[in-house]
């Protein structure tokens, strides 16, 4: 706590930034009717933290690539590219192979193991928004939530790509302590292997795509 005075004297007219409660409205947003998703603070931070409250967890990746988005999102289009970046040990094979280019909808059906049990999973493009972002959502799998965002900033130089993944595992709280930190390491290790193969090979893909 400070006395009023004394910020008043330190930084004279800008005190009333910080002694005035500040009510800021996106009006020019809200007139063109934008609509924001979370339009409370507290639903923003509810939604934020409900994943770790149930025994889930949040990962984040960034990747520099020296080319545009326009150059690699061409890469990610295509379904088959995945097996490319996903880690041998997984065994990472697609049953049912969706519409080429992949767009908003599509499901994606593939078999995979996980420290040897063979599981079947099915996410779903839930968002596509070529060459910037895309969202896709477990519809069948082993986890009970699965939301991974992947986004592709231009920047100078070429393209910030960065991954979001929000997760939950079964049984809440319990399934995230008994089996949170080996997950955790796994999708590590799958992003880890993915920054290796894109880092030396997607230019060469790319070359092939042409």
């Amino acid at each position: 706590r400070v006395p009023e005075f004394a910020v008043s004297t330190a930084i004279g007219e800008m005190s009333s930034l910080v002694l005035n409660s500040q009510r800021v409205l996106p009006v020019k947003a809200l007139q063109t009717g934008y609509h924001f998703k979370f339009p409370k603070l507290e639903m923003a931070l509810k939604d934020v933290c409900s994943v770790h409250a149930e025994g889930g967890g949040y990962f984040q990746r960034e990747q520099f690539i020296p080319l545009s988005p326009e150059k690699i999102f061409p890469f990610f289009s295509d379904a088959k590219n995945l097996q490319k970046i996903t880690p041998p040990t997984l065994s990472f094979k697609i049953l049912e192979q969706p519409s080429k280019p992949l767009s908003q909808g599509d499901e994606i059906r593939y078999s995979i193991k996980i420290h040897g049990v063979p599981v079947e999973w099915v996410t779903v493009i839930e968002d596509w928004e070529p060459p910037f972002k895309f969202v896709d959502t477990q519809k069948k799998g082993p986890y009970k939530l699965w939301h991974h965002t992947h986004e592709f900033i231009a920047v100078v130089g070429g393209t910030l790509m960065v991954d979001r993944v929000r997760y939950r595992l079964p049984l809440g709280v319990i399934g995230g302590l008994v089996a949170g930190g080996f997950v955790r390491k796994d999708i590590e290790e799958i992003f880890n292997y993915r920054r290796k193969y894109l880092s030396q090979n997607l230019e060469r893909d790319l070359q092939s795509i042409k």
